[in-house]
């Protein structure tokens, strides 16, 4: 568990598309939910996270995180997603 800021683990589900299932874990607060990213033009969708939704920060660098992946992608579709991705964030000031 983090004291501040979100730790974001991400694992990639078998199937079709680029599908994460998603924990977020805050100083108080264990977030999961799943991601699903468009390999055709990066978009991000997020389905809803139990228990109730996290800090509109965290899933914009959520977000961020899947959009990077997806840019190394684009102009090589045979590159493999990462099967885990784990990132730690503090919340920007400002």
């Amino acid at each position: 568990m983090t004291s501040h800021g979100v730790r974001f683990e991400l694992m990639l589900r078998q199937g079709e598309g680029v599908r994460y299932e998603v924990e977020l874990q805050g100083a108080s607060t264990r977030w999961t939910g799943l991601a699903t990213v468009s390999t055709t033009d990066g978009a991000v969708q997020l389905d809803p996270f139990q228990p109730d939704e996290p800090p509109a920060w965290a899933l914009t660098t959520l977000r961020a995180f899947l959009r990077s992946e997806w840019r190394a992608r684009r102009d090589d579709p045979e590159l493999a997603w990462p099967r885990r991705i784990t990132r730690w964030r503090s919340e920007r000031a400002g």
